[in-house]
């Protein structure tokens, strides 16, 4: 599948890119791994290829990651590179899947990588 070969290449050029700082390649995972599990849930009740529902899984997808960062992670402080990473992960994921169908095999497989890349992010961001 496309869309997997892309997204641990994305992931990992991210790693590779920053990997003076884990947490930046962690919070960009956990978007990007949350967001697929996110349209793949979609996929499962509506699997036609998607347009403006994939785009509105990623508003949704940004928000909780603003959400999540103003809550749960304040320990610090909100911060604005941890929110951009974890949204650009979500764009990239986005962009992986809008406009195609997604039989339920592939959603199944999709949630999947999307579970395994935001685990992945956790340990990441807090490594």
């Amino acid at each position: 599948m496309r869309t997997a070969a892309g997204t641990v290449a994305t992931g990992a050029l991210y790693w590779a890119g920053f990997s003076y700082r884990t947490d930046y390649a962690g919070h960009f995972l956990a978007g990007l791994g949350a967001t697929l599990a996110l349209v793949a849930c979609i996929s499962l009740i509506h699997p036609q290829p998607h347009g403006w529902l994939t785009v509105m899984a990623l508003v949704v997808a940004v928000l909780i990651g603003a959400g999540a960062e103003f809550t749960v992670f304040r320990l610090a402080i909100f911060d604005p590179v941890d929110f951009c990473n974890q949204s650009l992960g979500a764009c990239v994921a986005t962009a992986a899947v809008i406009g195609r169908r997604v039989s339920i095999p592939a959603a199944l497989l999709l949630g999947t990588l999307g579970g395994a890349a935001t685990l992945a992010g956790f340990y990441l961001a807090f490594a």
